[in-house]
């Protein structure tokens, strides 16, 4: 099914073929501006942090990628759940015979929102490259996969968030909320006091977009420790089903 919903974005986009290219320019301007922080901190904390503004650059490259996965196929089914809630659409979404969880999470895909990755890929291999970095295979692999846990990690935390709409009246501030906390992922997890990287690295796992897997570039990375982390979004996943299924039992439906 999930298959299914994204050949039919892709379809949907391709009607609007300009579309394609609006988004990639945007996110090329949208980097571009996303950068003078970037660099303007590492100018300052660079030397200190012991981060060159190169592998400040392969970090915001980085996370550009893990964000533009979230935007693509998180991001708009999140944007959605107020409206489910508020407006009763939720109740065309109980009548259908599969987990009404799973659809809500994945109903709507924004293919378009991936064209951000190619000015983030190669703001990433360019700041590599001006770091004089040449990781090999099994650097790219743990980078991959602790990417990989990122994305999920953040996901699952965008989801629970957006599953305020069922205790509260709206949650339209929600996604302000979390795209402000995931532009910390843009920045060496260096940067900031040793308690926000746990934060980072747990609570809100911004620092798993962007840093930790260009960290793992460098060499320093344990595939324990992904594992571990690996294991932990298992538990993540099991606890947002909870709160599904007991978020799900205050909606009321559009008649009342």
């Amino acid at each position: 099914m999930w298959w299914q919903v994204t050949v039919q974005a892709i379809r949907r986009d391709l009607q609007f073929r300009s579309q394609a290219a609006t988004t990639l320019l945007t996110s090329i301007v949208e980097l571009g501006l996303a950068l003078v922080p970037v660099l303007i901190l590492a100018s300052v904390a660079g030397t200190a942090s012991g981060w060159s503004a190169p592998l400040a650059l392969a970090v915001s490259g980085a996370y550009g990628i893990s964000a533009a996965v979230l935007d693509c196929f998180v991001g708009p089914n999140c944007a959605r759940m107020d409206r489910y809630i508020r407006e009763g659409e939720l109740d065309l979404l109980l009548m259908r015979p599969v987990r009404t969880g799973f659809l809500a999470a994945v109903r709507w895909v924004a293919p378009s929102e991936l064209a951000a990755m190619v000015p983030s890929a190669g703001l990433l291999v360019i700041g590599l490259r001006l770091a004089d970095v040449q990781p090999d295979t099994a650097s790219v692999a743990l980078a991959v996969g602790w990417a990989l846990v990122g994305v999920v990690a953040f996901a699952l935390l965008w989801l629970n968030l957006s599953y305020s709409a069922f205790w509260m009246d709206g949650s339209e501030p929600v996604p302000f909320v979390v795209l402000s906390l995931r532009t910390a992922g843009r920045y060496p997890r260096s940067y900031f006091p040793q308690p926000a990287r746990v934060v980072l690295a747990t609570a809100i796992p911004a620092g798993l977009l962007g840093a930790v897997p260009v960290e793992a570039l460098l060499g320093d990375g344990s595939v324990g420790l992904l594992a571990v982390a690996a294991l932990g979004l298992l538990g993540a996943g099991g606890l947002t089903a909870l709160h599904w299924s007991i978020a799900l039992r205050r909606y009321s439906g559009a008649s009342t």
